[in-house]
């Protein structure tokens, strides 16, 4: 590079500026290459890690090693021909696959296919009591149920040259269950991402092992190196790539870190610091780490001001350097930047709905669904929502306040002190929660809020945010994991 510094042609403030600049490279660690090349395989290692571990983010009911939904059926067949290898078959709609060892899978869903391989039984077939006896059987590692012989056909069926239509006879005698996790990796980790399909209702197992592994890895730097989980959902008839292409567009691109960066309180960021430093194991503990990586960008007061420990340049172009501070919890005025870990989420019901995800400057959906992502935190206020909602006499009662919710966000546009009242009436009313202290401290924790007169305290524009997440809590509940 052949670039010089034409000290000559520099003023005062230049000058300054310039010898800041240098010294602050003198006196701290810069990202050398070397540093960079840790960091991306550090993060290419967590994904790795998450990978091999996958049997920790499928849910406790595809675990169970005695379930029968994480089964699939395998016949031996002696004498497989060439052209019977690696094809698939079918019988009365149910669907199977060769391999090259002789061996024929089921590939539909066993649930499926018991009314149509299982021996005849008039009065049990199609019957929830007499699919639960086969259930058990199937646990147990049974074939009794099973047929003593079926005869599968070629699906794509061509002219008839040696055979080749010729049907495969699948015999019971020959049948095994064979134990397999409900799951496929559709990229492999790279150190910014990794892509994977899991069944629908592994998904908040799948968040809190991902958070959980998180604050193992980067203990130290939270709110610094950000996450974002990207979660699509579709039926598994529709076409594989419109939810590839919904992928893409939900991992969030940003082109420049800036574009969420966060405001955050001391006493807050505290709290995600801490969860964090609570994975310490006992070496870490004993060296002073945390105070190596507790600094964070000080937010500057309305007039401008700021303090902190260090003044640096972070960003050069700008030409301003800016403080950095510890945070202390008692300083509860002191506001913070921190980038935030996030997850976002889209039900596919329809083709389309993959366009809806675009993202503006601030990292923020810019359809209605502006809320959206979400920070790690509030996926706590999600999890508490399924739990007070999770009751038989609840869900009802739910879905009224949700459609009254809609009605009146639609009525009311902007009226946030109406929308406010009515809302907090009912609930009230609709949840029987007018004499229940306790009940009504519970709900307001879903809003972020230690009890119900901090709920009722909100400001009705704040209020109305919240609202929009409690309606986007009922979907992924209700209408993406139908779990409520």
């Amino acid at each position: 590079d052949n670039r010089k510094i034409e000290w000559h042609k520099l003023n005062n403030e230049n000058i300054d500026f310039l010898s800041r600049l240098l010294l602050q490279y003198l006196t701290r660690k810069n990202p050398s290459p070397a540093r960079l090349r840790r960091i991306s395989e550090t993060t290419k290692e967590f994904f790795e890690e998450i990978q091999g571990d996958e049997v920790n983010f499928i849910s406790k009911d595809f675990n169970n090693k005695n379930n029968w939904r994480n089964k699939r059926i395998v016949w031996h067949v002696d004498n497989l021909k060439d052209y019977q290898i690696n094809k698939e078959y079918e019988y009365k709609g149910i669907e199977f696959v060769s391999d090259g060892c002789g061996n024929v899978y089921l590939i539909s869903s066993i649930e499926k296919a018991i009314d149509v391989i299982g021996k005849t039984n008039s009065e049990n077939k199609g019957k929830n009591d007499g699919k639960e006896k086969i259930f058990e059987e199937i646990k147990s590692n049974n074939f009794d149920w099973l047929r003593d012989e079926i005869e599968i056909e070629p699906i794509q069926k061509r002219d008839n040259r040696d055979g080749e239509n010729e049907v495969i006879k699948l015999r019971k005698e020959n049948a095994k269950y064979k134990n397999y996790l409900p799951y496929i990796s559709i990229t492999h980790p790279t150190p910014t991402m990794w892509q994977f399909a899991v069944p629908a209702e592994c998904i908040p197992q799948v968040i809190k092992t991902v958070i959980d592994k998180y604050n193992q890895h980067f203990k130290y730097v939270i709110g610094k190196l950000p996450l974002h989980i990207g979660i699509i959902v579709q039926d598994y008839k529709k076409p594989l790539y419109v939810g590839l292409k919904a992928l893409e567009n939900i991992k969030r691109d940003i082109c420049e870190l800036n574009e969420i960066k966060t405001e955050i309180s001391a006493v807050e960021l505290n709290v995600l610091r801490k969860m964090g430093i609570s994975n310490e194991i006992p070496h870490e503990k004993s060296e002073p780490l945390e105070d190596v990586y507790s600094l964070y960008e000080v937010k500057n007061n309305s007039d401008g001001s700021a303090s902190g420990r260090y003044k640096i340049f972070i960003n050069p172009d700008k030409k301003e350097a800016v403080w950095i501070d510890k945070p202390d919890s008692n300083e509860k005025n002191k506001m913070f930047y921190i980038y935030p870990n996030t997850f976002d989420f889209e039900f596919l019901d329809v083709n389309t709905r993959r366009n809806d995800m675009f993202y503006g400057k601030d990292g923020k959906r810019v359809t209605v669904k502006k809320n959206r992502p979400y920070t790690w935190r509030e996926w706590d206020l999600f999890a508490k929502f399924f739990e007070y909602f999770n009751k038989e006499n609840y869900k009802t009662k739910l879905q009224n306040i949700i459609s009254l919710i809609y009605s009146k966000l639609e009525d009311w546009g902007d009226d946030c002190e109406e929308i406010k009242k009515f809302t907090v009436s009912s609930f009230i009313n609709i949840l029987n929660l007018k004499n229940n202290k306790n009940n009504l401290d519970e709900l307001s924790k879903i809003f972020g809020q230690e009890n119900w007169k901090q709920f009722v305290s909100m400001q009705p524009e704040e209020f109305k945010k919240n609202l929009i997440m409690f309606i986007d809590m009922y979907e992924f509940w209700h209408k993406v994991l139908k779990k409520l």
